[in-house]
């Protein structure tokens, strides 16, 4: 599952010094870059979807997909 984000430069894997058997998967800043522009699109995406909703309940949707992002 994350060999294809690893090929695609989107994640990197390290092993832990301190135990061999433990894998670590982090975001790399091409990956981080990806999601900002992902989250970009979905918000304006909602702001098509969701003309009727309130400015307060989209806004308080984008906090949402910014802590769900860091």
């Amino acid at each position: 599952m994350l060999l294809p984000l690893e090929k695609l430069g989107i994640i990197e894997r390290s092993l832990d010094d301190a135990d061999a058997r433990a894998r670590y998967a982090s975001i790399t800043p091409a990956g981080k870059n990806l999601l900002q522009d992902a989250t970009a699109s979905i918000e304006m995406k909602l702001e098509d979807i969701m003309p009727e909703g309130s400015e307060a309940e989209l806004e308080k949707f984008t906090e949402l997909l910014e802590k769900i992002n860091s």
